[in-house]
Protein backbone atom coordinates (compact mmCIF):
# COMPACT_ATOMS: atom_id res chain seq x y z
CA UNK A 1 0.00 0.00 0.00
CA UNK A 2 1.36 3.78 -0.76
CA UNK A 3 0.92 6.15 1.82
CA UNK A 4 0.74 9.92 1.06
CA UNK A 5 3.48 12.33 3.22
CA UNK A 6 6.40 11.40 1.44
CA UNK A 7 7.15 15.29 0.55
CA UNK A 8 5.77 17.79 3.75
CA UNK A 9 8.21 20.81 3.24
CA UNK A 10 5.93 23.94 3.26
CA UNK A 11 6.12 25.74 -0.01
CA UNK A 12 4.52 28.72 1.50
CA UNK A 13 2.04 29.33 -1.80
CA UNK A 14 -1.44 30.76 -1.78
CA UNK A 15 -4.00 28.02 -0.56
CA UNK A 16 -7.06 30.61 -0.74
CA UNK A 17 -10.04 29.71 1.16
CA UNK A 18 -11.21 26.30 2.48
CA UNK A 19 -14.44 24.25 1.31
CA UNK A 20 -16.06 21.49 3.11
CA UNK A 21 -14.97 17.94 1.25
CA UNK A 22 -17.38 15.94 3.22
CA UNK A 23 -18.58 15.95 7.07
CA UNK A 24 -18.11 12.28 9.00
CA UNK A 25 -21.21 11.49 11.12
CA UNK A 26 -20.54 10.16 14.50
CA UNK A 27 -23.03 8.12 16.50
CA UNK A 28 -23.67 7.71 19.98
CA UNK A 29 -23.35 11.82 21.06
CA UNK A 30 -27.58 11.91 21.44
CA UNK A 31 -28.59 12.51 25.16
CA UNK A 32 -30.12 10.15 27.99
CA UNK A 33 -31.49 12.17 31.01
CA UNK A 34 -29.84 11.82 34.74
CA UNK A 35 -31.49 12.57 37.74
CA UNK A 36 -29.58 12.70 41.01
CA UNK A 37 -32.06 11.96 43.16
CA UNK A 38 -31.72 12.26 46.58
CA UNK A 39 -34.26 10.26 48.19
CA UNK A 40 -34.90 6.31 48.78
CA UNK A 41 -38.00 6.01 46.74
CA UNK A 42 -39.87 7.21 44.25
CA UNK A 43 -42.98 7.19 44.67
CA UNK A 44 -45.43 6.02 41.78
CA UNK A 45 -49.03 6.24 41.23
CA UNK A 46 -49.03 3.13 41.86
CA UNK A 47 -47.46 2.41 45.21
CA UNK A 48 -47.33 -1.37 44.47
CA UNK A 49 -44.50 -0.06 42.26
CA UNK A 50 -42.53 2.16 44.25
CA UNK A 51 -38.82 2.80 43.18
CA UNK A 52 -36.21 1.68 45.07
CA UNK A 53 -33.12 4.41 44.81
CA UNK A 54 -30.12 2.61 46.80
CA UNK A 55 -28.24 5.94 48.48
CA UNK A 56 -24.39 4.23 48.80
CA UNK A 57 -21.43 5.46 47.19
CA UNK A 58 -20.48 4.62 43.99
CA UNK A 59 -18.27 5.54 40.94
CA UNK A 60 -19.56 6.52 37.80
CA UNK A 61 -16.76 6.35 34.45
CA UNK A 62 -13.98 6.47 37.13
CA UNK A 63 -15.41 9.56 39.45
CA UNK A 64 -17.12 8.65 42.78
CA UNK A 65 -20.47 9.85 43.89
CA UNK A 66 -22.55 10.05 47.22
CA UNK A 67 -25.36 10.79 45.20
CA UNK A 68 -27.23 8.16 43.62
CA UNK A 69 -28.32 8.79 39.36
CA UNK A 70 -30.91 7.56 37.68
CA UNK A 71 -30.28 7.27 33.75
CA UNK A 72 -33.20 7.37 31.09
CA UNK A 73 -34.05 7.36 27.79
CA UNK A 74 -36.78 9.97 26.90
CA UNK A 75 -39.74 7.83 27.76
CA UNK A 76 -38.16 6.63 31.10
CA UNK A 77 -37.55 10.70 31.30
CA UNK A 78 -41.16 11.93 30.40
CA UNK A 79 -42.23 8.75 32.98
CA UNK A 80 -40.17 9.60 35.92
CA UNK A 81 -41.02 13.60 35.59
CA UNK A 82 -44.87 12.34 35.56
CA UNK A 83 -44.49 10.52 39.23
CA UNK A 84 -42.85 14.25 40.63
CA UNK A 85 -45.99 15.52 41.30
CA UNK A 86 -46.04 12.86 44.17
CA UNK A 87 -45.42 15.54 47.61
CA UNK A 88 -42.34 13.68 48.38
CA UNK A 89 -40.61 12.91 45.36
CA UNK A 90 -39.76 16.74 44.17
CA UNK A 91 -37.92 17.89 46.93
CA UNK A 92 -35.63 14.94 46.59
CA UNK A 93 -34.08 16.27 43.00
CA UNK A 94 -30.70 17.79 43.30
CA UNK A 95 -30.38 18.21 39.48
CA UNK A 96 -30.96 16.90 36.19
CA UNK A 97 -28.59 17.09 33.77
CA UNK A 98 -27.82 14.64 30.18
CA UNK A 99 -25.25 13.15 29.15
CA UNK A 100 -23.73 11.41 25.80
CA UNK A 101 -25.16 8.04 24.91
CA UNK A 102 -21.09 6.54 24.86
CA UNK A 103 -21.03 7.55 28.87
CA UNK A 104 -23.28 4.91 29.58
CA UNK A 105 -22.22 1.61 28.41
CA UNK A 106 -23.98 -1.50 27.33
CA UNK A 107 -27.60 0.26 26.41
CA UNK A 108 -28.51 0.89 22.52
CA UNK A 109 -25.26 0.34 21.24
CA UNK A 110 -24.01 -2.17 18.90
CA UNK A 111 -22.44 -5.34 19.95
CA UNK A 112 -18.93 -4.71 18.67
CA UNK A 113 -19.10 -1.54 21.32
CA UNK A 114 -19.62 -3.52 24.24
CA UNK A 115 -21.47 -7.28 25.13
CA UNK A 116 -23.12 -6.16 28.24
CA UNK A 117 -26.15 -7.49 29.28
CA UNK A 118 -27.71 -4.38 31.01
CA UNK A 119 -31.20 -3.50 29.43
CA UNK A 120 -34.14 -0.66 30.12
CA UNK A 121 -36.35 -0.78 32.68
CA UNK A 122 -39.67 -1.80 31.05
CA UNK A 123 -40.57 2.42 31.27
CA UNK A 124 -36.93 3.09 30.09
CA UNK A 125 -34.74 3.96 33.04
CA UNK A 126 -32.47 2.67 35.20
CA UNK A 127 -31.28 3.49 38.26
CA UNK A 128 -27.56 3.27 38.97
CA UNK A 129 -26.90 1.60 42.10
CA UNK A 130 -23.54 0.19 41.24
CA UNK A 131 -20.53 1.10 39.80
CA UNK A 132 -20.27 2.30 36.25
CA UNK A 133 -17.77 2.22 33.74
CA UNK A 134 -18.15 2.96 30.33
CA UNK A 135 -15.11 1.86 27.88
CA UNK A 136 -14.16 4.38 25.16
CA UNK A 137 -15.72 4.43 21.76
CA UNK A 138 -13.64 4.22 19.02
CA UNK A 139 -14.11 5.68 15.88
CA UNK A 140 -12.76 4.18 12.89
CA UNK A 141 -15.30 4.69 10.12
CA UNK A 142 -13.48 7.92 9.34
CA UNK A 143 -11.51 7.55 5.73
CA UNK A 144 -8.18 7.23 5.01
CA UNK A 145 -6.17 9.64 3.26
CA UNK A 146 -5.76 7.12 0.26
CA UNK A 147 -9.71 6.91 -0.07
CA UNK A 148 -9.17 10.63 -0.71
CA UNK A 149 -8.14 10.92 -3.99
CA UNK A 150 -10.06 14.21 -4.63
CA UNK A 151 -10.82 17.71 -3.58
CA UNK A 152 -13.34 19.91 -4.95
CA UNK A 153 -15.95 19.03 -7.32
CA UNK A 154 -13.89 15.78 -7.28
CA UNK A 155 -11.03 17.30 -9.00
CA UNK A 156 -7.54 14.56 -9.01
CA UNK A 157 -4.85 16.20 -8.32
CA UNK A 158 -1.41 15.21 -10.29
CA UNK A 159 0.84 15.95 -7.06
CA UNK A 160 -0.04 13.71 -4.37
CA UNK A 161 1.54 16.71 -2.63
CA UNK A 162 -1.85 18.41 -2.83
CA UNK A 163 -3.51 15.27 -0.56
CA UNK A 164 -1.60 16.21 2.23
CA UNK A 165 -2.00 19.20 4.61
CA UNK A 166 -2.28 22.34 4.16
CA UNK A 167 -4.10 21.05 0.90
CA UNK A 168 -6.71 19.03 2.65
CA UNK A 169 -7.15 18.44 6.51
CA UNK A 170 -9.24 16.91 8.98
CA UNK A 171 -11.00 19.18 11.45
CA UNK A 172 -12.57 18.39 14.71
CA UNK A 173 -15.11 21.36 15.35
CA UNK A 174 -17.88 20.81 17.45
CA UNK A 175 -20.76 23.58 17.89
CA UNK A 176 -19.28 23.78 21.44
CA UNK A 177 -16.02 22.69 22.36
CA UNK A 178 -12.83 22.84 21.61
CA UNK A 179 -11.91 22.25 18.01
CA UNK A 180 -8.35 21.01 16.34
CA UNK A 181 -6.92 20.21 13.04
CA UNK A 182 -5.26 17.01 12.18
CA UNK A 183 -3.29 16.03 9.10
CA UNK A 184 -4.36 12.78 7.99
CA UNK A 185 -0.46 11.81 6.91
CA UNK A 186 0.61 12.26 10.72
CA UNK A 187 -2.10 9.10 11.46
CA UNK A 188 -0.50 5.76 11.24
CA UNK A 189 -1.07 4.28 7.89
CA UNK A 190 -2.74 7.84 7.26
CA UNK A 191 -5.94 6.25 8.55
CA UNK A 192 -7.69 8.82 11.56
CA UNK A 193 -8.78 6.89 14.29
CA UNK A 194 -10.41 8.33 17.36
CA UNK A 195 -11.21 7.12 21.24
CA UNK A 196 -14.23 8.98 22.39
CA UNK A 197 -15.11 9.23 26.19
CA UNK A 198 -17.38 11.16 28.51
CA UNK A 199 -18.36 11.03 31.61
CA UNK A 200 -21.65 10.92 34.45
CA UNK A 201 -21.81 13.99 35.21
CA UNK A 202 -23.30 17.76 35.41
CA UNK A 203 -22.02 19.61 31.57
CA UNK A 204 -20.05 16.55 30.99
CA UNK A 205 -17.50 16.57 28.01
CA UNK A 206 -16.94 14.51 25.39
CA UNK A 207 -12.75 14.09 24.69
CA UNK A 208 -12.20 13.19 21.21
CA UNK A 209 -8.45 11.11 21.54
CA UNK A 210 -6.47 10.56 18.23
CA UNK A 211 -5.09 7.08 18.38
CA UNK A 212 -1.57 6.49 16.68
CA UNK A 213 -1.34 10.46 16.04
CA UNK A 214 1.98 11.68 15.47
CA UNK A 215 3.45 8.49 15.77
CA UNK A 216 2.17 8.12 19.82
CA UNK A 217 2.60 4.86 20.57
CA UNK A 218 3.89 4.29 16.77
CA UNK A 219 0.49 2.35 16.34
CA UNK A 220 -3.01 3.19 18.04
CA UNK A 221 -1.48 4.84 21.29
CA UNK A 222 -3.08 7.52 23.02
CA UNK A 223 -2.31 11.37 22.12
CA UNK A 224 -3.26 13.23 24.82
CA UNK A 225 -1.67 16.32 23.94
CA UNK A 226 -3.78 16.70 20.34
CA UNK A 227 -7.02 15.94 21.99
CA UNK A 228 -10.59 18.03 21.00
CA UNK A 229 -13.78 18.16 23.59
CA UNK A 230 -17.54 18.59 22.62
CA UNK A 231 -19.07 20.09 25.31
CA UNK A 232 -23.29 21.86 25.52
CA UNK A 233 -24.90 18.96 27.06
CA UNK A 234 -27.71 21.36 29.24
CA UNK A 235 -28.87 20.47 32.71
CA UNK A 236 -32.44 20.24 32.30
CA UNK A 237 -35.35 22.43 33.95
CA UNK A 238 -37.44 21.04 36.06
CA UNK A 239 -40.75 22.08 38.45
CA UNK A 240 -40.79 22.01 42.58
CA UNK A 241 -44.18 22.22 43.66
CA UNK A 242 -43.73 24.18 46.78
CA UNK A 243 -46.82 23.23 48.81
CA UNK A 244 -46.14 19.70 48.43
CA UNK A 245 -42.53 20.22 49.70
CA UNK A 246 -43.81 22.37 52.56
CA UNK A 247 -46.16 20.42 53.52
CA UNK A 248 -43.82 17.46 53.31
CA UNK A 249 -41.28 19.24 55.58
CA UNK A 250 -43.70 20.72 57.89
CA UNK A 251 -46.31 17.99 58.22
CA UNK A 252 -44.66 16.50 61.08
CA UNK A 253 -44.78 20.30 62.87
CA UNK A 254 -48.15 21.00 61.91
CA UNK A 255 -49.40 17.76 63.69
CA UNK A 256 -47.41 18.26 66.66
CA UNK A 257 -48.89 21.82 67.01
CA UNK A 258 -52.20 20.85 66.43
CA UNK A 259 -52.16 18.03 68.62
CA UNK A 260 -50.76 20.45 71.55
CA UNK A 261 -53.63 22.97 71.02
CA UNK A 262 -55.99 20.47 71.41
CA UNK A 263 -54.61 18.83 74.83
CA UNK A 264 -54.04 22.84 75.78
CA UNK A 265 -57.89 23.24 75.23
CA UNK A 266 -58.83 20.04 76.85
CA UNK A 267 -56.70 20.84 79.81
CA UNK A 268 -58.44 24.37 80.36
CA UNK A 269 -61.82 22.68 79.08
CA UNK A 270 -61.54 20.06 82.38
CA UNK A 271 -59.75 23.19 84.64
CA UNK A 272 -63.07 25.17 84.24
CA UNK A 273 -65.47 22.34 84.75
CA UNK A 274 -63.41 21.56 88.17
CA UNK A 275 -63.46 25.33 89.13
CA UNK A 276 -67.08 25.64 88.54
CA UNK A 277 -67.39 22.17 90.05
CA UNK A 278 -65.49 23.71 93.10
CA UNK A 279 -67.01 26.48 93.34
CA UNK A 280 -70.65 25.30 93.66
CA UNK A 281 -69.36 22.71 96.34
CA UNK A 282 -68.56 25.85 98.53
CA UNK A 283 -71.02 27.44 98.05
CA UNK A 284 -73.06 25.19 98.75
CA UNK A 285 -71.28 24.36 102.28
CA UNK A 286 -71.56 28.63 102.75
CA UNK A 287 -75.08 28.62 102.73
CA UNK A 288 -75.85 25.36 104.58
CA UNK A 289 -73.56 26.79 107.48
CA UNK A 290 -75.03 30.35 107.05
CA UNK A 291 -78.70 29.15 107.07
CA UNK A 292 -78.27 26.91 110.41
CA UNK A 293 -77.22 29.85 112.55
CA UNK A 294 -80.35 31.67 111.34
CA UNK A 295 -78.76 34.25 109.64
CA UNK A 296 -80.64 34.30 106.20
CA UNK A 297 -79.04 37.57 104.63
CA UNK A 298 -75.89 36.31 104.53
CA UNK A 299 -76.73 33.13 102.95
CA UNK A 300 -78.54 35.05 100.49
CA UNK A 301 -75.30 36.81 99.59
CA UNK A 302 -73.03 33.22 99.98
CA UNK A 303 -75.43 32.45 97.06
CA UNK A 304 -75.06 35.30 94.82
CA UNK A 305 -71.33 35.24 95.28
CA UNK A 306 -71.27 31.45 93.92
CA UNK A 307 -73.55 32.16 91.08
CA UNK A 308 -71.39 35.20 90.18
CA UNK A 309 -67.90 32.38 90.54
CA UNK A 310 -70.27 29.83 88.03
CA UNK A 311 -70.32 32.98 85.68
CA UNK A 312 -66.98 33.74 85.75
CA UNK A 313 -65.75 30.04 84.61
CA UNK A 314 -68.39 30.07 81.88
CA UNK A 315 -67.09 32.81 80.57
CA UNK A 316 -63.23 31.80 80.88
CA UNK A 317 -64.79 28.57 79.27
CA UNK A 318 -66.12 30.50 76.26
CA UNK A 319 -63.03 32.68 75.62
CA UNK A 320 -60.59 29.54 75.91
CA UNK A 321 -62.93 27.66 72.96
CA UNK A 322 -62.68 30.94 71.23
CA UNK A 323 -59.31 31.09 71.00
CA UNK A 324 -59.01 27.21 70.20
CA UNK A 325 -61.09 28.05 67.26
CA UNK A 326 -59.31 31.08 66.02
CA UNK A 327 -56.16 28.81 66.47
CA UNK A 328 -57.13 26.66 64.77
CA UNK A 329 -58.01 28.39 61.66
CA UNK A 330 -54.45 30.01 62.47
CA UNK A 331 -53.16 27.04 61.48
CA UNK A 332 -55.52 26.39 58.13
CA UNK A 333 -54.67 29.43 57.04
CA UNK A 334 -51.44 28.85 56.83
CA UNK A 335 -51.55 26.30 55.00
CA UNK A 336 -54.01 27.32 52.43
CA UNK A 337 -51.42 30.67 52.37
CA UNK A 338 -48.42 28.13 50.72
CA UNK A 339 -50.98 26.60 48.85
CA UNK A 340 -51.97 29.73 47.01
CA UNK A 341 -48.30 30.54 46.36
CA UNK A 342 -46.55 29.16 43.42
CA UNK A 343 -45.15 26.50 42.03
CA UNK A 344 -40.74 26.99 41.46
CA UNK A 345 -39.11 26.25 38.81
CA UNK A 346 -35.34 25.48 38.45
CA UNK A 347 -34.37 26.55 35.15
CA UNK A 348 -31.25 25.15 33.10
CA UNK A 349 -29.10 28.12 32.96
CA UNK A 350 -26.59 26.39 29.90
CA UNK A 351 -27.96 28.10 26.29
CA UNK A 352 -25.17 26.16 24.25
CA UNK A 353 -27.52 24.13 22.92
CA UNK A 354 -29.70 26.81 20.88
CA UNK A 355 -28.56 25.00 17.76
CA UNK A 356 -30.07 21.19 18.60
CA UNK A 357 -28.32 17.94 18.99
CA UNK A 358 -28.54 17.57 15.34
CA UNK A 359 -25.86 19.99 14.30
CA UNK A 360 -23.82 18.21 17.28
CA UNK A 361 -23.92 14.97 16.08
CA UNK A 362 -23.51 15.23 12.58
CA UNK A 363 -20.70 18.20 12.24
CA UNK A 364 -17.79 16.64 14.33
CA UNK A 365 -15.54 15.50 11.89
CA UNK A 366 -15.15 17.19 8.81
CA UNK A 367 -12.71 17.35 5.43
CA UNK A 368 -11.57 20.31 4.45
CA UNK A 369 -9.98 20.97 0.92
CA UNK A 370 -8.78 23.78 -1.08
CA UNK A 371 -11.05 25.15 -4.12
CA UNK A 372 -10.86 23.32 -7.85
CA UNK A 373 -9.53 26.47 -8.80
CA UNK A 374 -6.30 26.81 -6.77
CA UNK A 375 -5.53 23.02 -7.20
CA UNK A 376 -5.59 23.42 -10.89
CA UNK A 377 -3.08 26.31 -10.48
CA UNK A 378 -1.30 24.67 -7.94
CA UNK A 379 -0.55 21.08 -9.70
CA UNK A 380 0.68 23.21 -12.90
CA UNK A 381 2.66 24.80 -10.51
CA UNK A 382 4.49 21.71 -9.12
CA UNK A 383 4.67 19.96 -12.63
CA UNK A 384 6.98 22.82 -13.80
CA UNK A 385 8.65 23.11 -10.73
CA UNK A 386 8.46 20.21 -8.77
CA UNK A 387 8.38 19.91 -4.88
CA UNK A 388 9.95 22.33 -2.84
CA UNK A 389 13.16 19.65 -0.96
CA UNK A 390 15.49 22.09 0.54
CA UNK A 391 18.21 19.47 1.11
CA UNK A 392 22.19 18.84 0.23
CA UNK A 393 22.52 16.69 -2.32
CA UNK A 394 23.24 16.02 -5.73
CA UNK A 395 19.96 16.93 -8.01
CA UNK A 396 18.26 14.39 -9.81
CA UNK A 397 18.70 15.28 -13.56
CA UNK A 398 16.35 13.14 -14.95
CA UNK A 399 13.19 12.91 -13.73
CA UNK A 400 11.22 14.24 -16.43
CA UNK A 401 11.61 12.43 -20.34
CA UNK A 402 12.37 15.78 -22.22
CA UNK A 403 12.86 18.17 -19.94
CA UNK A 404 13.62 19.41 -16.36
CA UNK A 405 13.92 22.13 -13.95
CA UNK A 406 16.26 22.21 -11.01
CA UNK A 407 16.20 25.21 -8.85
CA UNK A 408 19.78 25.70 -6.55
CA UNK A 409 20.72 27.81 -4.46
CA UNK A 410 24.54 28.97 -3.86
CA UNK A 411 25.29 25.79 -6.20
CA UNK A 412 29.10 24.75 -6.31
CA UNK A 413 30.89 22.15 -8.45
CA UNK A 414 34.60 21.35 -8.86
CA UNK A 415 34.65 18.89 -12.64
CA UNK A 416 32.79 17.81 -15.32
CA UNK A 417 33.37 13.92 -16.07
CA UNK A 418 34.22 13.63 -20.13
CA UNK A 419 32.62 10.65 -20.25
CA UNK A 420 29.22 11.95 -19.88
CA UNK A 421 29.48 15.80 -19.72
CA UNK A 422 27.85 15.87 -16.11
CA UNK A 423 28.46 18.33 -13.10
CA UNK A 424 29.69 16.89 -10.09
CA UNK A 425 28.05 18.93 -7.42
CA UNK A 426 29.94 19.06 -3.78
CA UNK A 427 27.90 21.39 -2.50
CA UNK A 428 24.11 22.24 -2.84
CA UNK A 429 21.98 24.20 -0.59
Amino acid sequence: MTFHGANLIPEGLETGEYVIKQYHTIDYLDVYYVIAYLGDYIYTDNQADQIFVGQAGYKYNGIFSSVTYIIANESGFKYLMSQMKNETNSANILTIFTIPKLAFNGIDYPESYSSSSKTWDSKGFQVLDFDQDSVSFTVRSLPSLDGLTSLENNYVPRNKKLLTHPYIYLACNPTVGSGNIYRYEDFNENHPVFDLISEINPNPQVLCIPMGYRHAGKTYGTNLQDLSSISGYPSISYRNDNFNVWLAENSNMLNINLAKENLNYQQTTTNNILNTLENSFNTAKRVASTLKNGDRTNALLDLINGLSDSQSAGINQGFNEANHHLNIKSQLAQIERQKMLPDSAVLSGNNSTLLGYNLINSQIFTTYCIKEEFARKLDRYFDMYGYLTNNVKIPNLNNRPNWNYVKTIRCNNSRKYPSNGYTNFKKYV
